[in-house]
């Protein structure tokens, strides 16, 4: 019994130990804390799928804005899934693809779809100890006592042995030397795709096929607002031509360099900017931005509408000359309800004024409670009935002809 008691403890104390050494080992590697959902155990396979959001680009095709908040990409960066012994991954591998970005779309949607990877870590490393032979005690004889004969009559005498203990020698273990954790280092990513390019805070219908686009402003614009986002965090970019425009020249080339975290991978996308002259009696504007919401401006269209939620009052409405000396009101965007109006007034030197309205439109849920109820009074109403008429038969009331 006393065997088995000892052998419970040593097993009751290795997990005591084992517990909290699990635990620290997935908070101490790359400072992350442990996510299940993020790892891989070693010496196996785990798909992840990535949630991609697309929104409509010129009422054409798709653009991709990019991976869905808290969503993750291995085949982006590869150090957000990690194994659990702190190996690199030995495979990462796209096995599905659900985005198509040349969809046929219309203005304002978006599109959510999914690609699928297999990541596979290699297997788990051991390491062992030395261990030294343990000295067994050498082995003592125990002297005995012979019996000694009489006369006549033998008498035999109880031989006494006396127990000597042999003298023990100490068990000395062996020195264990600490085990160190394998420390991967990340490998710089050579990630150098753009998610989308705004020119004057008006997004680019970008593609990533593509290299070469043009957009047009008018003489006398000294420079033009470029904000580029990329995919990868660790990824930058450089925007040259977008400063100190010539008003000399019909066209001027605005370049986009992108450089990946390996210093090596880079993209580069050109834009020019094709100029045009406005006239004094021109009162329309070059763009009308509204945030979080997507009107499709064009030049010479002066009606838009949006729908809004019921909790909007008012809109973050900007607009945008065509050039300096145009005046620009902006009436009706208070305590906005369903039908209301928001009138945008722009006044040229010459003193013609362009008009734009933008008609706003709420959702309500009030008719769907109006049907319930309708609905609700209607069966009561014929339940009523049926039971009007069974009453009146059962009393003899009711007469068939």
């Amino acid at each position: 019994m006393k065997k088995v008691f000892r052998a419970f403890l040593i097993i009751l104390v290795g997990l005591l130990i084992a517990h909290p050494v699990k635990a620290e080992f997935y908070s101490s590697i790359s400072g992350l804390s442990y996510d299940k959902d993020r790892w891989v155990e070693a010496g196996t396979t785990k798909s992840f799928k990535s949630l991609y959001v697309y929104t409509c680009a010129g009422g054409t095709k798709y653009n991709k804005l990019g991976l869905y908040s808290g969503s993750i990409d291995p085949s982006v960066d590869r150090n957000k899934v990690k194994c659990d012994d702190g190996q690199t991954p030995s495979a990462i591998n796209q096995v599905s693809n659900e985005c198509h970005s040349n969809n046929t779309c219309s203005a304002g949607k978006q599109y959510y779809c999914y690609t699928t990877t297999n990541i596979t870590c290699p297997p788990r490393k051991t390491t062992s100890t030395p261990t030294q032979p343990v000295t067994q005690p050498p082995k003592t004889e125990t002297p005995t006592q012979r019996t000694k004969p009489t006369n006549t009559q033998t008498k035999t005498k109880k031989t006494v042995t006396k127990k000597t203990e042999a003298p023990t020698q100490p068990v000395t273990e062996a020195p264990t030397e600490p085990v160190t954790e394998p420390v991967t280092e990340r490998q710089p990513s050579n990630n150098a795709n753009i998610k989308s390019i705004l020119i004057n805070k008006k997004a680019l219908n970008y593609y990533d096929d593509k290299s070469e686009y043009s957009f047009k402003i008018s003489y006398g614009i000294s420079s033009v607002n470029i904000e580029v986002e990329l995919e990868d965090e660790h990824a930058t970019y450089k925007v040259e031509g977008n400063t100190n425009l010539d008003d000399e020249k019909a066209k001027e080339d605005i370049t986009i360099t992108v450089t990946a975290e390996d210093g090596e991978t880079t993209k580069t996308i050109k834009i020019t900017a094709e100029k045009y002259k406005p006239s004094e009696t021109d009162c329309t504007l070059a763009n009308i931005y509204v945030k979080d919401y997507a009107i499709n401006y064009e030049r010479n269209t002066f009606d838009y509408s949006l729908t809004l939620g019921k909790e909007v009052n008012n809109l973050d409405i900007e607009t945008v000359k065509q050039y300096d000396g145009q005046i620009v009101q902006v009436n009706g965007n208070e305590k906005l309800k369903n039908k209301s109006k928001i009138v945008i007034e722009v006044e040229s030197p010459s003193g013609d004024i362009c008009t734009y309205t933008i008609k706003v439109k709420k959702n309500s849920s009030v008719w769907k409670y109006i049907i319930i109820i309708l609905v609700l009074l209607g069966a009561l109403g014929i339940a009523g009935y049926v039971l009007y008429r069974y009453i009146n038969k059962s009393n003899g009331l009711y007469k068939y002809e």
